[in-house]
């Protein structure tokens, strides 16, 4: 009816459109991740699933906390003795509804999160974990392997969190990118434990967790 007739434009294979090449790759691929610090234990990529995945941790992480403590407690329970507020709970439903456990979980979940999200700054994340274990210096009878107590509950209350989330391969994060804060935790502490021990000021525990206890409301408050 006079009307120019519509050409089919055939694009061959290995040729461009609209910027990207036929077969060759998604216009909407995500960019590869920037590189990491060597010194970093995990790879662009895996912090990137790590930091991925926390974020469920993150919604919960009171519950994540407390669980991480009760797995503690049952497999160290000598460790609550250092507890003044919550040391007499001997039941471990009851230290699910305790509000002074709830309080320190989030504290010390609270600095976990703060290294995963800044993973990528090695050094920040180094002087966040050291300043947190040289805190522990001035505790009465504290040792370093403490700090490995906590691998084995914390990685069950992360899973326990994640429930089918929680694979081989976020399980294989996981551990790297704790036993990475724990052994900087170790180091740093064995570094500040002689200038500690011989130090006049070094007190007992229990006196310590009443001061740390006060940090830790300012820091809830600060952040709510």
């Amino acid at each position: 009816m006079g009307c120019q007739q519509t050409k089919t434009k055939v694009i061959e294979p290995g040729t461009k459109q609209n910027g990207a090449q036929n077969g060759g790759g998604d216009l909407n691929e995500p960019a590869a991740p920037p590189p990491t610090d060597d010194r970093l234990p995990l790879n662009a990529r895996q912090i990137f699933r790590l930091q991925k995945s926390w974020k469920a941790i993150k919604r919960n992480m009171e519950d994540t906390g407390v669980e991480m403590f009760i797995q503690l407690f049952k497999n160290k329970a000598f460790l609550l003795d250092m507890f003044k507020n919550f040391k007499d709970l001997k039941d471990f439903d009851e230290m699910r509804q305790d509000e002074s456990l709830a309080r320190h979980a989030v504290y010390v979940m609270g600095i976990v999160d703060d290294a995963i999200t800044k993973l990528h700054d090695f050094d920040y994340v180094a002087e966040l974990i050291t300043n947190t274990a040289v805190s522990h210096a001035r505790f009465l009878n504290f040792k370093a392997e403490y700090f490995w107590y906590l691998e084995g509950p914390f990685l069950k209350a992360v899973s326990y969190t994640l429930q089918d989330r929680y694979t081989d391969q976020i399980a294989e994060i996981y551990t790297i990118a704790l036993k990475f804060i724990l052994q900087v935790c170790v180091d740093s502490y064995i570094a500040a434990v002689p200038a500690a021990t011989t130090d006049d000021t070094t007190i007992d525990m229990n006196n310590q967790m009443d001061e740390l206890n006060n940090i830790e409301e300012q820091t809830i408050v600060a952040v709510s």
